[in-house]
């Protein structure tokens, strides 16, 4: 006789929030006081369950995308200046810029399209032994891009980009 399970019904709408804050499996297994298998179990025998956590999983990876390509790309938001003068409290508004953040393009343009940015290139082909050359026993790989490399190819990728932005703003409609 198996064990009664310790799931309500109410917990799939818990789950989707907490997931929303970007909680793991993990997370959830101590918030129900029970194991990340009975969480796995929980999302084969409810639906609504997992559905609720691939929702709130989702979102929560959606905001860290938009952060990481924000970070990439560079950004703005307001911020408030506080100053003492004089024993005088004064605040100033003001526009507080990050400039694009190279690592940050490098690991976007590594996700995102990595047949041209990944930084280990796949090599298909079949090798055997026989095939490798003379008396070396040592198969030669291809070099991985330096840090110079690839800020270069940021910086022409960069260029690129603009290029094709102010074509499209130049374009009718």
């Amino acid at each position: 006789m198996a064990r009664p399970t310790k799931y309500k019904s109410e917990f799939a709408h818990q789950a989707s929030i907490i997931c929303k804050f970007g909680a793991t499996d993990k997370d959830l297994a101590d918030f129900f006081g029970v194991t990340e298998r009975t969480i796995n179990t929980w999302k084969q025998n409810h639906d609504e369950f997992f559905q609720s956590l691939k929702k709130g999983k989702d979102y929560f990876d959606s905001k860290v995308e938009m952060a990481l390509a924000e970070r990439a790309m560079g950004y703005s938001h307001p911020e408030t200046k506080v100053f003492n003068v004089n024993g005088k409290i004064i605040t100033h508004d003001i526009q507080k810029y990050y400039p694009p953040d190279v690592t940050a393009c490098i690991y976007w343009l590594n996700n995102r399209k990595p047949k041209k940015w990944a930084s280990r290139k796949a090599v298909e082909s079949e090798i055997t032994i026989d095939k490798l050359p003379e008396g070396t026993g040592v198969l030669k790989t291809p070099p991985i891009l330096s840090l110079d490399d690839w800020v270069k190819l940021s910086n022409e990728c960069n260029a690129e980009l603009n290029k094709k932005e102010k074509e499209f703003e130049k374009a009718p409609g």
